[in-house]
């Protein structure tokens, strides 16, 4: 039943307008310091997991993100029980039906409330192995939603990898 619904994964969801302005505003990496724009991110990305791979990553990856960014709105959600026992949240993620409808609410929900957050940027060009914290002209482009995440990244491919600093 859920593969001829309207869907966000076939892009024709309820909100389809919306959810493309709120996929515009997330970082490439990680989290943010914004709880509004983190509770999209993890449901979006619940969503792509349930509709990729039936869900298949819930169990091992999700229950942390599930807790520290969906159940602070258990009150205010009310599409999806949130204060239930972890396995129940995620077997009723799994539903496609249930899932829709949670999406749809947490994109009105997140719609009307202050998104900003300080977005972090870096350049890089993985063949010269180079990274760098202002434009240059070829240079591929990453964002990240905290300071934490970009400079891990970055010392990632400087520490690991032999990428160098330039500009």
């Amino acid at each position: 039943m859920a593969e001829n619904m309207n869907t966000y994964w076939n892009e024709n969801g309820k909100f389809e307008v919306e959810i493309k302005q709120l996929n515009d505003l997330r970082p490439d990496w990680g989290m943010t310091d914004n709880p509004y724009i983190n509770l999209f991110i993890i449901a979006s990305n619940v969503y792509y997991d349930v509709y990729n791979n039936g869900g298949g990553n819930l169990r091992d990856n999700y229950p942390r993100k599930i807790e520290e960014y969906f159940v602070p709105f258990a009150s205010e959600l009310k599409s999806l029980r949130l204060n239930v026992k972890m396995d129940t949240i995620i077997r009723n993620l799994k539903k496609k039906e249930k899932l829709e409808r949670f999406l749809d609410e947490v994109i009105l929900y997140v719609q009307d409330k202050d998104l900003n957050y300080d977005k972090h940027t870096i350049y890089f060009d993985n063949d010269k192995e180079e990274v760098s914290k202002t434009k240059v002209e070829g240079f591929s482009v990453i964002t990240f939603g905290n300071q934490k995440d970009c400079t891990d990244w970055v010392n990632h491919r400087m520490n690991a990898w032999n990428f160098k600093m330039v500009g």
